[in-house]
C-alpha cells in the first residue's frame, strides 16, 4: 500500500513539473516608443504541459520577468510587435485596436495587408473565459492604414466590409466588387494583395 502511495505521489508531482499551464521563452518585443528588447515572457499553454499555445488568454496582458527578477506584465498599449518561438513554431502578436480596445492578436500572415486572430471573451463574473482555436475572429489590418481599417472576415457583407478596407488600392475593389474574391477565397485575396502591394513588392 505504501508502494502506490508513493507511486501516486510521484505521479502527481511529474504530472505538476511536466503539465504546466505557463512557460517561458526568450521574446523580441517592439515597444511604443520605438526601442527594442528581449525579454523572457510566460507563455499560457492549453491543454498544460502542450505546445499549444492559448492566445486567448495572451492578448490583454503577457508577464515577463522584469530587471530585478520580479514579474511585471506587458499590455497592449505599450508595445507594438513581440515575437517568440515555441515547440518548433515562430509566433508574432501585434498590438492592435479592435472591438473598442487595444489587445495583442496573434498574427498569422505578417506582411502589409496582415491576419490577426481575436478570440471573444466570457464572463460569468468571477471569472473569464476565452474562446478556443474553433471560436475565433480572423481580422484583416492593412499595415500604416487607418486604426479602424481592422476588419473582421465575416461572411455577410463580406464585400463592403472588404471595399472599406482597401480604400486607396482600387485595383483590389474592384476584384472585390467583380466577385474575384469572396468570403470563400479571402486567403487568396490576401496573398494576391501581399504579392502586389506587400513589402517585397515594394
Amino acid at each position: 500500500m505504501l508502494k502506490g502511495f508513493i507511486g501516486a505521489a510521484l505521479v502527481l508531482f511529474y504530472s505538476g513539473v511536466f503539465a504546466q499551464s505557463k512557460q517561458m521563452v526568450e521574446a523580441s518585443i517592439m515597444w511604443q516608443d520605438g526601442h527594442a528588447s528581449e525579454e523572457k515572457i510566460y507563455i499560457e499553454l492549453d491543454p498544460p504541459g502542450s505546445y499549444s499555445v492559448s492566445f486567448g488568454v495572451m492578448q490583454d496582458e503577457i508577464a515577463y520577468e522584469g530587471e530585478n527578477g520580479g514579474r511585471q506584465y506587458i499590455r497592449p498599449q505599450e508595445v507594438k510587435r513581440i515575437a517568440f518561438d515555441y515547440g518548433e513554431k515562430s509566433h508574432v502578436m501585434i498590438s492592435t485596436f479592435y472591438n473598442g480596445n487595444y489587445h495583442m492578436l496573434q498574427c498569422e500572415v505578417e506582411d502589409k495587408l496582415r491576419v490577426l486572430q481575436y478570440y471573444p471573451s466570457l464572463t460569468n463574473g468571477e471569472e473569464t473565459f476565452f474562446e478556443t482555436d474553433d471560436v475565433n475572429f480572423r481580422v484583416l489590418s492593412v499595415e500604416g492604414g487607418n486604426q479602424g481599417s481592422n476588419t473582421k472576415i465575416f461572411q455577410l457583407g463580406f464585400r463592403r466590409s472588404m471595399m472599406d478596407l482597401f480604400t486607396g488600392y482600387p485595383d483590389m475593389i474592384q476584384k472585390v466588387k467583380d466577385r474575384d474574391y469572396t468570403y470563400d477565397n479571402w486567403e487568396e485575396m490576401v496573398k494576391h494583395f501581399n504579392e502586389k502591394h506587400g513589402k517585397a513588392a515594394q
